[in-house]
């Protein structure tokens, strides 16, 4: 990925915040105490936007990940704020860059 995102926003530097935010992810998921359905929900997303940044076809199962994310944003909300916010700034980062 190169260039601009949509939004304007260099696409290098969306990238590295996006990076960021799913390492900040994966590091909430690994102390979180939810059904292992939700943290799988949450892993198979973290794998799927790292497959799309390490290729430039999209994951196929993305599409599914990203329409599932508020559902589980809203979930979150109150039991698992830092979580809510990871989740939040990865959605944002995910439209700014045209995903």
């Amino acid at each position: 990925m190169s260039g601009r995102a949509a939004g304007g926003y260099p696409a290098r530097s969306m990238e590295e915040k996006l990076r960021k935010a799913l390492a900040a992810l994966r590091a909430e998921l690994e102390t979180l105490q939810v059904d292992s359905e939700a943290k799988a929900n949450l892993q198979g997303l973290v794998a799927d936007v790292e497959r799309q940044l390490a290729e430039s076809e999209e994951s196929p199962d993305l599409a599914d990940h990203l329409e599932n994310l508020p559902k589980l944003v809203e979930r979150f909300e109150v039991e698992h704020p830092r979580l809510t916010r990871t989740l939040n700034e990865i959605m944002i980062t995910l439209g700014n860059m045209g995903i």
